[in-house]
């Protein structure tokens, strides 16, 4: 089992990473991803509690759901990276919420499907051994989140960024093959262990020196000398031999599949999946720790695209002369300027032009500066060694944070971009005092990318604004023909109140990209023609026929007044954004699935379904909880606390699904809105999710089966606990990302920690052991399931952090009184009976 968790673990990630970049990186995506997955397990561990009723030959059950787990991964990652392509899209065109789903359940059922069929049949396994079943139950899921926990900590720190995700969804595959058909041979557990740990080493190794081949050339080797000496040491099992064989010619098959075709493979797919992204040349590839970026080019023009969204196109110096124009203009004086995101493609070198005294540059992903600086025309290059000209290497808002109380920390994210090819290496201190802060970062398409539109960074902006300071937001999308629309009002009209809530003073650009500028004080920002045209000669900008473009095209005035009018009067009644309830994240989607293209059935239950939530009072989100307590008291009332207890165990089960998934999901959640990223570090949040929750299952199954109904309720009150100061706990961990993931880990702990002791008190009642295993470990995937829907979906999304684990932690305070209406008054007996 520990190789079925690897195998689980490795199948899920691949399957987030490649649906956050077919789905703009959004934290929608891989919710959809993890509801889709945790489906087809649940519908596995239900098929695999039925199937042992009608069949008795487990060992070959074991066997065909491995292989086909092993095969399923090649099937998975393939639907996962041409998803879009699958369902038709074209380039550039948004996917809606429901076609996320429709992806998601595509790609997740090859994987996910045999890793809940395993569950049961390995439980009946370890009962017919001899083991005792709430043991044997205890040992299965250990051993499978152990193999969890392993496979993310080798994900995170060493594979990826190694190998692509070809080569490890191949090097899974083969390993998964090669152990079972070194068990189904007779091999011992400790042996296959032995031999799989020696597979993993090789892998890593191999991957390392850049020979990915040897290593399967010698797995199969390997493998292939272990199932002959272990045939010819046991002889007559010659049906379990036989299909020892067949697994190791299907690895073997695979090996020489990937030494022909692998690489055909990941180029025909990365391209496949690009042409509905662009219709320009795919010239570069590249996963970095925050996002998969890719560079396309055509007739000397590049896009470039990150996490599948269109982030930027240039060289356009026509394009990038006149927003720097209209940027600067913004200001009497504008003397030092900070830049956040997307300005090396142009905008930088123009804003140089002027007559700035230092610009300093800030993007969280160093790979992504140096991809652009090597693909960028050399009359673009070179501006960017002027001295004025600095680039950091920090997230947006962690710079914005610290720039004015410690610039002098922040000199060691200093890049040399331009100037070490030149040997001017020296590191040079943030301004840290600006009169002009630009966030080129354009809408935001995650939650990540909301915190630099919610009231709180607006503050963090005023730190560091010199007074009479002014601050623009570029490229925000709208349509000035539809901003009475509902979705394009309610989306521009979020940002704008948020502004207004902390600056006096904000002007509009309308068009089909919204410029906001904001600023503290009055007579700074303006839309008057006259006024900037005056800026635009003391400046000594040039060309002199862009002044005129400011009253021709970027200032209308019969526009502006009409833009800002609407604006004003939907402020009201307009959304604010904060750190705690980033709905502008939301908004932005219904925008889009506004313009997205029309599904059968038509979209309007999609784009009004974050709305609906939030108009929604509370209390009916979590009342249907409520309606798994009438079974409880009817069997209780009934039947007594025998025919109580599993049922209650069985919803505790259920509400512990939810609280671990959605725990998790609040946690990543929070881990972007302090470090701006989880694109890499998803596989360690996992992996420190799935090594807690094998730590608290074998503390559990280990240290407290005598006290098992009292040890349950006591994890149940912890888990409400938690769940409830869990906002708080992200904000005082925020200092590190390292010390922010342990909260994942004590999320596991909690989840883990039920299973066991639930599973011995329903075996207590004479339940059986596979019955028991599938039907809890069913619930378990059904309530993550309903947690990642409701949590991922729903509540955090349209409510915020907050509100979510308020809801959640109600939910626990439900489940906990179902357990304690099913234990009252007859607790002493029970504990007697348990010890």
């Amino acid at each position: 089992m520990c190789a079925v968790g690897a195998g689980a673990l490795v199948g899920q990630v691949i399957l987030i990473r490649e649906l956050m970049v077919s789905f703009y990186g959004t934290e929608l995506a891989l919710a959809s991803a993890l509801c889709c997955w945790l489906l087809f397990v649940t519908l596995g561990s239900l098929c695999g509690a039925a199937v042992l009723k009608m069949v008795r030959r487990e060992t070959m059950l074991a066997y065909l759901a491995l292989g086909a787990m092993a095969l399923g991964l090649h099937a998975q990652f393939l639907l996962a990276r041409l998803v879009r392509p699958i369902l038709g899209a074209g380039a550039g065109e948004f996917l809606s919420l429901r076609s996320m789903l429709l992806g998601a359940l595509l790609a997740a059922s090859p994987v996910a499907f045999p890793t809940g069929f395993l569950f049961p049949v390995a439980s009946r396994l370890e009962e017919s051994r001899g083991s005792l079943p709430a043991a044997g139950i205890s040992r299965i899921y250990v051993a499978e989140a152990i193999g969890s926990a392993a496979a993310g900590a080798l994900l995170s720190l060493y594979l990826l960024g190694r190998q692509t995700p070809t080569e490890i969804v191949f090097g899974m595959s083969v390993i998964l093959l090669f152990l079972v058909g070194l068990r189904a041979a007779g091999g011992r557990g400790r042996f296959c262990l032995r031999v799989g740990v020696l597979l993993f080493a090789l892998f890593c190794l191999c991957g390392a020196q850049g020979r990915p081949g040897v290593f399967f050339a010698s797995s199969a080797l390997v493998a292939a000398a272990g199932c002959v000496g272990l045939w010819r040491v046991r002889p007559g099992q010659r049906r379990e031999v036989m299909a020892s064989a067949v697994l190791v010619a299907l690895g073997v098959a695979l090996c020489v599949a990937f030494l022909g075709w692998g690489d055909a493979v990941r180029w025909g797919t990365v391209r496949a999946r690009w042409r509905t992204f662009s219709r320009f040349r795919l010239e570069t590839v590249s996963d970095t720790r925050y996002q998969h970026v890719e560079l396309g080019e055509r007739e000397g023009e590049r896009v470039l695209v990150q996490n599948g969204y269109l982030t930027a196109q240039f060289p356009n110096p026509r394009a990038a002369s006149a927003q720097a124009a209209l940027l600067l203009t913004q200001h009497p004086r504008p003397r030092d300027v900070l830049v956040v995101g997307g300005g090396l493609g142009g905008l930088c070198q123009e804003l140089l032009k002027g007559p700035i005294a230092a610009l300093d540059y800030v993007d969280a992903d160093p790979q992504l500066m140096c991809l652009l600086y090597d693909n960028l025309p050399a009359d673009l290059q070179k501006p960017l060694s002027d001295p004025r000209f600095a680039a950091y290497s920090r997230d947006g808002r962690y710079f914005v944070q610290r720039a004015a109380k410690r610039p002098g920390a922040l000199a060691r994210a200093h890049i040399p971009l331009g100037r070490a090819a030149a040997g001017q290496v020296e590191v040079r201190r943030p301004v840290g005092a600006y009169d002009l802060v630009i966030l080129a970062l354009g809408d935001p398409a995650s939650a990540s990318a909301s915190r630099f539109y919610t009231v709180e960074f607006c503050r963090e902006l005023l730190g560091i604004l010199r007074p009479g300071g002014a601050v623009a937001f570029c490229g925000i999308t709208s349509s000035e023909n539809y901003v009475r629309g509902t979705a394009v009002l309610n989306y521009t009209g979020c940002i704008y109140k948020t502004l207004r809530s902390v600056f006096d003073r904000v002007v509009v650009r309308p068009g089909d990209e919204f410029c906001f500028f904001a600023s503290a004080v009055e007579g700074v920002v303006s839309a008057d023609t006259e006024l900037l045209v005056g800026r635009f000669d003391a400046l000594g900008l040039e060309p002199e026929a862009l002044k005129y473009n400011l009253e021709l095209a970027e200032f209308p005035p019969e526009r502006v007044l009409s833009v800002s009018r609407l604006l004003e009067e939907a402020r009201p009644t307009a959304l604010l954004s904060s750190d705690a309830r980033p709905v502008v994240f939301t908004l932005f989607l219904a925008l889009q699935a506004h313009f997205a293209r029309p599904e059968p059935g038509g979209q309007a239950g999609v784009r009004d379904l974050f709305g609906l939530v939030r108009s929604i009072r509370t209390v009916w989100l979590w009342l249907p909880f409520l309606v798994f307590l009438v079974p409880v008291i009817l069997l209780r009332v009934r039947f007594g606390s025998e025919r109580a207890a599993p049922w209650a165990c069985g919803f505790s089960i259920f509400t512990s699904g939810v609280f671990g998934l959605s725990a998790e999901l609040l946690i990543v959640y929070a881990y972007q809105t302090s470090f701006g990223y989880v694109y890499r570090d998803i596989s360690i949040i996992v992996g420190l999710f799935m090594l807690g929750l094998a730590l608290g299952g074998w503390l559990a199954g280990r240290w407290w089966p005598g006290r098992a109904r009292g040890s349950l309720l006591v994890v149940e009150c912890m888990q409400a606990v938690f769940v409830l100061a869990l906002p708080m706990l992200a904000r005082g961990l925020s200092f590190s990302p390292f010390a922010f993931m342990l909260l994942a880990g004590a999320a596991g702990f909690l989840t883990g920690s039920e299973f066991p002791l639930a599973s011995r008190i329903s075996l207590l009642s004479g339940r059986e052991a596979g019955t028991v295993a599938g039907i809890f470990d069913a619930a378990d995937h059904l309530g993550a399931l309903a947690g990642a829907a409701w949590a991922g979906l729903l509540l955090v999304p349209s409510l915020g952090v907050i509100q979510s684990a308020a809801l959640l932690a109600l939910v626990k305070c439900v489940s906990l009184v179902a357990l304690v209406l099913a234990f009252v008054r007859t607790r002493r007996s029970a504990r007697t009976s348990v010890s």
